[in-house]
Formats: structure tokens, C-alpha cells, sequence
């Protein structure tokens, strides 16, 4: 059986405390001192359980459906602490996850990940994934890059995405203020080889060294960003995407946004993004894009999830969490 670095129920034993803080979350609290209740002869014992924190993402040319499918749940470096299994083997847990905990995996998916998991030398040093860049982004130099662009020719983002990553509060750019790093750099390798094909974005992201790149995703990654005034949504719009977000719609097969994109779509670093506080249009056109198959560079539950939507519901969904602003992780999800 697949052990899991998520806290399970277990008869006779209490968690009293655990922890999967993102990578910029607030330091974790001293576990709580350890309890025992006693009735009818058996003793109960609470312990307190932390557990580690990870951004490392999988590596290689046939890492990208592992990274996709697996990480919204379990990290990298837990992968590497399971017994040695065949093929056949990690298929049935893929196949198991699926069935059982609904984990978002395509089809297509299935194959590779078995190949992908299969082939790790769990043994050896954890070679196989890396941190989220291999040297240490500057900040610093992202921010001028974003405000002043670079000398071979890439525009300053704030032309379109502000100084702090807000936007300019039309929906047309996102907000990109505390986005998940892992993310943001996906979309900016998709935008410079024109797998996400944008008239804006793709030129700029391939006059972008791939340094120049890190740096400037870690300076929006790191941005706090107020949302700016919007109409209030309408209510009953809003109870919509709400319970959508939450619940799904089990009589449509559509899952719960919140089982990818966290509660109160928070994301899920290393390599989910938030939704809360994204502006409202920009999520519209998005899940047009995937129901239109106009993007196609996510993980293909997202088209079949979307095709699924209504008009009626995107515009609920994008109500919903464009009025979460006050939740928005502005430099908490890395």
C-alpha cells in the first residue's frame, strides 16, 4: 500500500496536530503536549505529528504527468521513501488513487506515470527531482526587469500586470501577487515554446533568458497585491459558484474546484494555482479557452472538467472567486 505524507484516520491513534505549510507560510506552532484518555480498559494516546515541507517537483522529459497528477496530493521527496515496486504495481496504486480518492489523473496519464514511478531508483540519492530552480532566483533583478524590461528587447511587465502584480483591475491580465512559482514558470516555458500560444505573452517570454525568467517569477511570486475596486457580484450568482466550487455537481460527473485548487481555492503549492481574488473575466475567457481546446497545455481533466461547465456556471465560478480577494494567498503559495 502507497504510504502517504497526508494525515489518514487510524483506530486508537489521535493526531493531535499536523502541518503541511507551504513554503512561505507562517513558522509552525510547537506540537500540542502529548494526552492519554482511559475508559473500559483502553488507553487512547494523542501525539503530535509535523510533517515536512516540499517544493521539489519531479524532473526529465516524462516527469510532466507526474508532476500534474501526483503532487496536488503527495511531495516528491514522499515518493522516494516507498518500498520498490513494478510497474504493474504502481499502476494499481495510480489506479487505486483514482478510484478511490478521485485524484484528477487522465487516462493518458495512466501509462506514464506507471513508467515514470517505476523506473526511480528509490535507493539512490534523491537525483531524480529538484528544487523548484536549481540556482536561486534574484528577486531583486526580477523587479527590474518587470519595471523596466530587459536590453534585448522584453517589455516591462507592468505595462500589463502592475508594479505588485494586481493588474489593472479589467480582468484582461491576471493577477499574478503570491501565484505558485512552479506555476507560473510551466506557463512561461508553454508561452515561449508556443504550446500556450499568446500574441503578448509568447514574445515576451522567449526575449526572457531562462535566469531573467526565475527572477522575475520570483518577485511576482513574493508580491502582495490589494484587489482594487469591483462590483459587488450578484448574490445569487455567487451562492452558484460557491456551492459549484465546494460540492460540484456529482449528477454532471463534475468534481469540487476545491479538491485541486484548495479550499476556498487557496492553490496548493508546488504546482496548483490559487483562485481566490482572480479577476472574474480572466477566468471566464480561460475556461472558454479550455472548452474551445484554445489552451491545451494543462493537464487534460481541466478540458473535460470544463466542458462540462455551463455559460451559466463559469460565470458563477468566476463571481465566486473573484470575491475571494480577501482570502487571495498574496505571498504565502510558492
Amino acid at each position: 500500500m502507497l504510504r502517504s505524507d497526508k494525515p489518514m484516520v487510524a483506530v486508537f491513534l489521535l493526531l493531535a496536530s499536523a502541518s503541511a505549510a507551504s513554503a512561505q507560510s507562517a513558522p509552525a506552532k510547537p506540537a500540542a503536549t502529548p494526552t492519554a484518555v482511559s475508559a473500559a480498559g483502553v488507553t487512547l494516546h494523542s501525539i503530535g505529528v509535523t510533517f515536512p515541507e516540499s517544493n521539489r517537483t519531479f524532473a526529465g522529459s516524462a516527469a510532466k504527468a507526474v508532476n500534474d497528477g501526483c503532487l496536488i496530493c503527495h511531495s516528491a521527496s514522499m515518493v522516494l521513501t516507498q518500498p520498490v515496486l513494478s510497474k504493474a504495481a504502481w499502476r494499481a496504486e495510480v489506479d487505486k488513487m483514482v478510484a478511490v480518492y478521485k485524484a484528477p489523473i487522465a487516462r493518458q496519464d495512466l501509462d506514464a506515470i506507471s513508467d515514470y514511478l517505476a523506473s526511480l531508483q528509490l535507493t539512490a540519492p534523491p537525483t531524480v527531482y529538484q528544487q523548484e530552480t536549481a540556482r536561486a532566483p534574484d528577486p531583486h533583478h526580477g523587479a527590474v526587469i518587470a519595471t523596466q524590461g530587459t536590453p534585448n528587447g522584453a517589455p516591462a511587465c507592468t505595462q500589463c500586470h502592475a508594479q505588485n502584480g494586481a493588474s489593472d483591475g479589467s480582468g484582461a491580465f491576471p493577477r499574478m501577487a503570491g501565484q505558485v512559482q512552479h506555476y507560473m514558470r510551466e506557463q512561461m516555458r508553454d508561452f515561449a515554446s508556443a504550446v500556450r500560444n499568446n500574441a503578448i505573452m509568447s514574445p515576451f517570454a522567449q526575449a526572457l533568458s531562462a535566469d531573467d525568467t526565475a527572477d522575475v517569477i520570483a518577485y511576482y511570486a513574493g508580491a502582495s497585491a490589494p484587489l482594487p475596486p469591483l462590483v459587488p457580484p450578484n448574490p445569487a450568482l455567487m451562492q452558484r459558484g460557491e456551492k459549484l466550487a465546494q460540492n460540484g455537481d456529482p449528477s454532471r460527473n463534475i468534481p469540487a474546484c476545491e479538491d485541486c485548487h484548495g479550499p476556498r481555492g487557496a492553490g496548493q503549492a508546488p504546482v496548483i494555482p490559487y483562485l481566490a481574488g482572480q479577476y472574474a473575466q480572466y477566468i471566464t475567457a480561460e475556461l472558454h479557452a479550455w472548452q474551445d481546446g484554445s489552451r491545451n497545455n494543462s493537464p487534460a481533466v481541466m478540458a473535460a472538467f470544463a466542458k462540462k461547465l455551463t455559460g451559466d456556471d463559469i460565470d458563477a465560478l468566476a463571481a465566486y472567486y473573484q470575491a475571494l480577494a480577501a482570502t487571495a494567498p498574496v505571498a504565502a503559495a510558492k
